[in-house]
C-alpha cells in the first residue's frame, strides 16, 4: 500500500505541472440576451410594474399629509416630497421601456 502513495504523488504533481503549462484557451463571451430578455420583459410586467403601481398609489396617499408637514420648511421639501412619493414611482411605471430596470 506504501509503494502506491508516492506514485499517486508523482502522478498528482505531473498534472498539475502538465496542466500549468499548457496554454490557456481563451474564454469566449457567449451572448444570452436573446434568452434573457424576454425573460426580464415577463418579469417587468407580471411583478415589477404592479408592485411600482402599488407604490404609485400610496404615494398618492402619503403625499397629502407629507406636503402639510413640508409647508413650513419651505419649496425644496415639498419639491423632494412630490418627487419621491408621485413623479420616481409615475415615471417607473408609465414611462419607463418594459425590462429596463
Amino acid at each position: 500500500m506504501r509503494t502506491n502513495r508516492p506514485s499517486r504523488l508523482r502522478a498528482l504533481v505531473l498534472t498539475l505541472l502538465l496542466g500549468c503549462s499548457l496554454p490557456l484557451a481563451e474564454a469566449q463571451a457567449v451572448d444570452f440576451s436573446p434568452v434573457v430578455r424576454p425573460i426580464e420583459i415577463g418579469f417587468d410586467a407580471a411583478i415589477i410594474r404592479p408592485l411600482r403601481f402599488t407604490a404609485l398609489v400610496v404615494g398618492g396617499v402619503l403625499l397629502a399629509p407629507s406636503l402639510l408637514l413640508s409647508l413650513p420648511n419651505g419649496s425644496s421639501t415639498r419639491n423632494e416630497a412630490i418627487e419621491l412619493y408621485w413623479t420616481i414611482p409615475y415615471e417607473s411605471v408609465f414611462e419607463r421601456e418594459l425590462g429596463d430596470f
